[in-house]
């Protein structure tokens, strides 16, 4: 039995068993621009350097192992730290040996062992730091830090990808080449082979993932169950009939190309996915498919047809759906709302548009106006409020939509945030043209 003492009395709480996850590789080490790409760590507490392991464990695993065997120590919640290395340099000199004679108990919580009176084995005391907000706020301020500080980069990163038009990749399945945006190419697999990796604007590291799903496909790899076939033809079938058109949510090496996995350590892309995924049936023995080899040329259409209410915005106030055009014009002329005026003129940076479009759906949707806070007892009197108030108008202020948690969606599948990069772009372009004719 493990004990932990509490710092300013003699009481005792029960605490979990020390252990060390079974799940080396979880959390993998992202390359991002900018970041600490470290391929060692110096311990916290002695000067060896960490590495990672012969059999590919992760560099939090190896440090973690090293801690807990030769320091009886360990981090709370290891793998959600950000930048581990850049942690460990913080709290290094506080953990020095000259420092308060080993007192660290300021920063962490004594668990000791065989303290129960049935115990026999000798009395161990261990040390963890970090876990509660309340107990250890200078962790809690440098975890938060350091999640900001990816974050910002893992944004810009995002931003560039978005922005970048030189990019030329040939359709996994087929011979299309698409150029210029990487959201032509995910269109196409959603659209002509059923393969829905998520919104282009929610991944980042696009060019790799890409990669990661050509050499799984190139090896006959299912991407969902991950069996591997004798044949293209009987790969397909099987992803077919299967439902196995996606990718498999309990691999962790896609958790590096999704955004929601930067914005809260609560939550990653397998959370969101888990939420509207119709159920697919769970992988048994062989199918059976004894189809004939088909031509590596074959595009698949036979998977889906795109449903074109699939493509239908919602508006902003109400439950009417269409295209994004005549949802703009709907918007303008029932609510008094033009979202390219409003929203697209007023916000340059993509983002923001993005988290006042999640934030208004949110506080609409909770019956609240979304600039001054007012509550409605119904829909219909948020909406005359809105209407007479002239608040509809307005953009609420920066520091009630500026938050992480406005990074996702409300509603999963918002087709309106794909029209939010281009919407005023697009039309003043045109006019622009129109003039120079």
């Amino acid at each position: 039995m493990a004990t932990a003492m509490d710092n300013n009395s003699d009481t005792h709480r029960h605490v979990e068993s020390l252990y060390l996850k079974t799940d080396p590789t979880a959390r993998p080490t992202v390359a991002i621009d900018g970041a600490d790409q470290r391929k060692t760590i110096e311990c916290l507490i002695c000067p060896k350097l960490v590495a990672i392991g012969p059999t590919d464990e992760s560099l939090s695993y190896s440090l973690q192992t090293h801690l807990l065997t030769d320091h009886k120590f360990m981090i709370a919640d290891i793998d959600t730290i950000a930048d581990l290395a850049k942690y460990c340099d913080h709290w290094r000199p506080k953990f020095a040996p000259t420092v308060d004679g080993h007192d660290w108990t300021r920063f962490c919580v004594a668990i000791n062992t065989n303290s129960g009176p049935k115990d026999v084995a000798e009395r161990e005391t261990y040390y963890m730091i970090g876990g509660s907000a309340q107990e250890f706020p200078e962790d809690t301020r440098v975890r938060e830090g350091l999640r900001q500080s990816m974050l910002d980069l893992i944004l810009l990163q995002s931003q560039s990808e978005r922005n970048d038009t030189e990019f030329s990749r040939q359709c996994i399945f087929c011979r299309k080449v698409f150029t210029e945006n990487r959201a032509n190419l995910f269109a196409h697999l959603a659209a002509d082979h059923g393969l829905n990796v998520g919104n282009p604007d929610n991944i980042v590291h696009c060019r790799e993932l890409l990669d990661v799903i050509d050499r799984r496909v190139t090896a006959l790899q299912c991407l969902y169950c991950e069996r591997t076939f004798k044949s293209w033809a009987t790969m397909k079938e099987h992803m077919r009939k299967k439902g196995h058109r996606q990718l498999n949510p309990d691999n962790r090496d896609y958790d590096k190309f999704y955004l929601i996995n930067y914005l809260s350590p609560e939550r990653d892309w397998r959370d969101v996915k888990r939420e509207v995924d119709v159920d697919v049936k769970p992988d048994g023995a062989d199918d059976g498919c004894d189809a004939d080899e088909e031509s590596e040329q074959n595009e698949w259409n036979d998977w889906s047809e795109s449903d074109p209410k699939d493509h239908h915005c919602i508006c902003l106030f109400c439950e009417f759906a269409a295209d994004i055009e005549p949802l703009k014009a709907h918007m303008k002329t029932v609510h008094d709302y033009d979202i390219d005026t409003v929203l697209i003129d007023r916000l340059e940076d993509f983002y923001n548009r993005i988290k006042v479009i999640n934030y208004m759906r949110r506080t609409i949707h909770e019956c609240r106006c979304h600039y001054c806070g007012q509550r409605a007892t119904t829909r219909d009197s948020l909406l005359v409020h809105l209407e007479f108030s002239g608040h509809s108008k307005l953009l609420p202020d920066e520091c009630d939509y500026d938050s992480p948690d406005n990074y996702f969606p409300t509603y999963e599948n918002d087709n309106l945030l794909h029209f939010l990069d281009n919407t005023a772009d697009e039309d003043n372009s045109a006019a622009v043209e129109a003039t120079d004719g």
